[in-house]
């Protein structure tokens, strides 16, 4: 069997163009949700030639942007002391409502490598404030999508109202008749 052949065993002829599902809906400017941890990583130079931290964070608060992914790059080794200074207090902000142990790791003198960054942040819960980017692209056209304006921490009242979307929804799906349904 060809590498190029499908679950259904049609195989591929040669094809030049691919789209693989929608785009991601834009989070409105301001919108604040609740989300998870779900993997933080060095990443190499990108445009500003530098290493930074990329924290990736998925939605978990109940609604319309529930399980939407957004990747949080932080520039903490940036050349410009205000922008790096910046990134590394909003790093100190993600491991404080985390537990902290990226601070006592830091204190204990071990380098804050991708398997301390895991450790520390994956898993861990926020609240995130997010943003709307837009730029020009080398064709011309303008590309928008989301970034992590502020973080703060899980309250008591963001719990309670994300498990009363949660409850209503579940309420909702089993008030649905399913009976006439053929099973698979």
């Amino acid at each position: 069997m060809s590498f190029f052949t499908l679950s259904d065993g049609t195989e591929l002829e040669a094809i030049n163009s691919f789209e693989n599902g929608g785009i991601q809906p834009i989070i409105p400017e301001g919108t604040q949700l609740l989300c998870n941890i779900v993997n933080v990583e060095w990443a190499e130079a990108d445009q500003r030639n530098e290493e930074h931290v990329v924290i990736s964070l998925y939605v978990v608060q109940a609604g319309q942007y529930k399980n939407f992914q957004v990747d949080h790059k932080l520039h903490v080794k940036d050349l410009s002391d205000k922008k790096r200074d910046k990134a590394i207090q909003m790093l100190m902000a993600y491991d404080t409502n985390c537990k902290s142990f990226l601070q006592k790791a830091d204190k204990a003198g071990k380098e804050l490598d991708d398997s301390i960054l895991k450790k520390g942040l994956v898993g861990g819960e926020v609240v995130a404030t997010f943003a709307v980017w837009e730029s020009e692209g080398t064709d011309g056209k303008t590309r928008s999508g989301n970034w992590v304006r502020a973080i703060g921490p899980v309250s008591k009242q963001t719990q309670k109202q994300n498990q009363e979307i949660q409850q209503k929804a579940n309420k909702v799906a089993e008030e649905m008749d399913f009976d006439d349904d053929i099973p698979f």
